[in-house]
């Protein structure tokens, strides 16, 4: 039998190994948390600096094209952004679904051509010559879906397209967003250079007649087959781009080539036999062919499809130097 005074447990809060264990678990606890907050505060200034370049990039864009390019939300500034992209879809493009996406939070902004605001008067508001709208893609992080982006032939090339891009890419790192998703017709080859080399976006899918049959002033009756596009804004090679540094894949000596124009405008096959990688060049202007020649451009909607097919578990890499897609197989 032991004393009253002999020893017992130790009184609560005065040491033993479980207040030891407690204490260093404590710690470890305050030390996580700190290294957490260290993490986040970094994260936060790399997501504000990475969005105050943006800024600096897209407002350098716009000055360079002589425009200015903004958010709307006046009704006049919806009715035009509206009108425009009818002119140039000749498809309607109603200003109530703008309005809609305006009041959900969503991407709709206009470029606006500052020379073409009378000196005498600066109080007239000066010529939207493009519109952008994109909304929000349910994925597992932010993303934005650039729906449409138009700009009038008579702004064409000189510089409001990427300029209306950047401002999109500007918004969107600006709203936390890190990616941002389009689709584009693979045989528009002044797209493809813009999209892949001038902004450095990454083809993810081809996708077969993704909208149908659209019947309008640029499609024709052709059917809508398309590149799915993902912009991964903080990508190195989309920073590079946004700085003026276009992509281009520099594919290895002598590549085989799978599919080019013939003498007649049409698609040429060529085998390709075990290649990995093979380039691909699509027609100077197939709108133009839709117009004049519609039985040639379907012709190259068929040929690219089965183009693609070849490549299928594959990917395109991007542009060669020439303009045209350099194509990896995939595992065969």
């Amino acid at each position: 039998m032991k004393s009253a005074n002999g020893p017992g447990p130790p009184p609560s809060g005065s040491g033993g190994r479980g207040t030891e264990n407690s204490a260093a678990a404590t710690a470890t606890r305050m030390a996580d948390m700190e290294t957490s907050r260290a993490s986040a505060t970094t994260a936060t200034l790399a997501r504000r600096q990475a969005a105050a370049a943006a800024r600096r990039q897209a407002e350098a864009a716009a000055s360079r094209a002589g425009i200015e390019v903004r958010i709307l939300s006046a009704d006049a500034e919806l009715r035009a952004a509206s009108e425009l992209l009818t002119e140039l879809w000749g498809s309607p493009f109603s200003d109530h679904i703008l309005r809609g996406l305006v009041l959900a939070g969503s991407y709709v902004a206009g470029a606006f051509d500052l020379g073409a605001r009378p000196l005498s008067t600066p109080t007239v508001e000066p010529a939207l010559v493009g519109a952008s709208v994109a909304f929000a893609a349910v994925s597992p992080e932010p993303e934005l879906h650039s729906h449409i982006t138009g700009v009038l032939p008579s702004h064409r090339r000189s510089g409001v397209g990427r300029a209306l891009k950047l401002h999109q890419r500007r918004w969107a790192l600006e709203n936390l967003i890190g990616t941002i998703t389009w689709t584009f017709d693979p045989l528009v080859r002044r797209n493809a250079v813009f999209n892949l080399a001038r902004l450095g976006a990454t083809v993810e899918l081809y996708i077969v007649n993704a909208y149908g049959l659209m019947n309008d002033a640029i499609n024709g009756d052709d059917e809508s087959d398309r590149f799915f596009l993902k912009w991964r804004l903080a990508d190195p090679v989309v920073e590079a781009a946004a700085a003026g540094i276009a992509h281009r894949v520099l594919p290895p000596p002598l590549p085989a080539e799978g599919l080019r124009p013939g003498r007649d405008g049409g698609p040429r096959f060529f085998d390709v036999g075990d290649a990995e990688r093979f380039s691909c060049k699509v027609p100077d202007d197939i709108e133009s062919l839709r117009r004049n020649r519609p039985e040639v451009a379907r012709a190259w909607r068929v040929a690219f499809r089965e183009v693609m097919a070849l490549a299928a578990g594959g990917r395109v890499l991007g542009l060669n130097e020439a303009g045209d897609y350099v194509v990896e197989r995939g595992r065969r």
